[in-house]
């Protein structure tokens, strides 16, 4: 009777284990077909082996087989289920931190209202009936539902920036509208105009971007990508104007990388528009744009992109440990927050430093204490990336993995598959050796020069480049791929 009692009670605990085991497969599948981090083809057939998996581990626990191998079959249950279990743990901040960084798509455009600082209006209503000018785009449609819902207006559409600017200084209209990433190429133009201007009223627009899929073999295989870095406090996924301009090739076998940093001044051709501009204002009108206009200039095809809000590397680096960086010269910088006060500000000797996010940020912007101004600027970007690099591929920063996930959360973007990271990341640990880096920027021919810049309508200072310098570039960056 005992033995029979004993019996049961042990095939209903393989019953009970069985079911415990098949909810946590289940929520398991969920949660990876949720998290994206596979294509839906991958993480369909991950699920269907690993439920025929489950299935006979089950089976076999409730069968007639012997004792010892129900025995192997239940320890085998016991160690997937502790696996499911630190998936839950530890996954939902990986898989948010994933979502945060991949780039779905979506834009968001912050748009303002301002008048001049001496006239009466206070808030939106008070310019019920009257004329806002602004630079027709995209979001013209959205822009007029979003206004129309609170006032009615009269429009002015201006073909630039300087005529924009010049409608309300006049006072032909009573205010203007401007996108966010505008707001700086005014105050780069014509900061006096721009500061006796008030802003009354600000709202966001949504949208979504179709996006074409890359399916490189970028774990093996050379491949490029764009850094661009926006010194702002807006949402990495506004339009912005990029002050860090970095390719990279990569070449995952043989552990080599040519890193180029190229001016943010730089006069180069807007692919999309058929026109030239600043580099820095090529990504006014996207971060297609500024990649584009580069792979026109280096002759090659770009097609990754890792875009970063410049200042929250602040807390990346310091998450590191502070990187190693020899110093160009002596410089004083204002701090993050771009405090005048002298005691707010960063200075720093020439030399071998360990440098914290703050001081290394003070020497990324850094440019009027060195004779070559922005190109030295970005010699000591490259510089900070290559010891970020250095310091992010040794497996010290395993035991960070956390705290290294809550600094970059929200602050970076990416169209590099996730699951093509993931094993990037798998890879390096694996082979465990350091990237040989090469730092190249481009000669400058003209540094006095005056062009037409397409987003300003008008005439501006920039940067030629020396044709033969740009031709050596690419064909080291050529090198790199082969």
């Amino acid at each position: 009777m005992k033995k029979t009692t004993r019996k049961v009670k042990r095939h209903l605990n393989y019953k009970l284990i069985s079911f415990v085991f098949i909810i946590f497969s289940i929520i398991t599948c969920f949660l990876v077909i949720k998290s994206g981090l596979f294509s839906l083809f991958n993480n369909i057939f991950i699920c269907v082996i690993a439920f025929v998996i489950d299935l006979i581990i089950v089976k076999g626990i409730n069968s007639k087989l012997k004792s010892w191998i129900k025995g192997i079959l239940v320890f085998i249950t016991f160690i997937l289920l502790f696996v499911q279990i630190g998936f839950y743990i530890f996954a939902p901040k990986v898989l948010s931190f994933i979502s945060s960084i991949y780039d779905d798509g979506t834009r968001t455009y912050v748009y303002s209202i301002y008048v001049l600082d001496k006239s009466e209006y206070k808030e939106l209503k008070d310019l019920n009936n009257k004329m806002i000018s602004y630079i027709k785009d995209d979001n013209t449609k959205k822009i007029h539902n979003e206004l129309n819902k609170q006032i009615q207006f009269k429009s002015r559409i201006s073909d630039d920036i300087n005529k924009l600017m010049d409608g309300i200084k006049n006072e032909e209209v009573d205010a203007v509208l401007l996108e966010e990433s505008y707001e700086d190429v005014i105050k780069e133009q014509d900061e006096n105009s721009f500061n006796n201007l008030r802003k009354i009223y600000t709202f966001e627009i949504k949208t979504k971007i179709k996006l074409t899929k890359k399916n490189l073999d970028i774990v093996n295989k050379p491949f490029l990508i764009y850094i661009s870095g926006i010194d702002t406090k807006g949402k990495i996924s506004s339009n912005a104007r990029s002050d860090v301009n970095l390719v990279m090739a990569i070449n995952p076998e043989t552990k080599e990388v040519v890193l180029v940093s190229t001016p943010r001044d730089f006069y180069v051709e807007l692919p999309s528009k058929g026109k030239k501009d600043k580099l820095t204002h090529a990504g006014l009108y996207g971060i297609n744009e500024s990649m584009k206009s580069l792979s026109k200039l280096y002759d090659v095809d770009i097609n990754y992109y890792l875009r970063i809000n410049f200042t929250s590397f602040i807390d990346i680096i310091d998450t590191l440990g502070g990187i190693e960086v020899d110093i160009e010269g002596d410089f004083c910088e204002s701090n993050e927050d771009r405090s005048t006060k002298k005691k707010d500000q960063i200075c720093l000797k020439k030399g071998k430093h360990t440098l914290n996010g703050r001081e290394a940020l003070a020497y990324a912007r850094n440019r009027h204490a060195f004779s070559n101004g922005d190109i030295s600027r970005g010699n000591h970007q490259m510089q900070i990336l290559e010891a970020i690099l250095k310091k992010a591929t040794t497996k010290d920063v395993l035991n960070k993995y956390g705290k290294i996930i809550d600094a970059l959360k929200g602050k970076m973007l990416t169209n590099i598959n996730i699951d093509d990271l993931y094993k990037i990341a798998k890879k390096q640990l694996k082979d465990n050796k350091e990237y040989h880096i090469e730092s190249y920027t481009p000669i400058i021919k003209d540094m006095t020069s005056s062009k037409e810049c397409y987003s300003l309508g008008d005439y501006a200072n920039v940067l030629i480049g020396d044709d033969e310098s740009i031709n050596e570039i690419s064909n080291k960056i050529k090198e790199v791929l082969k």
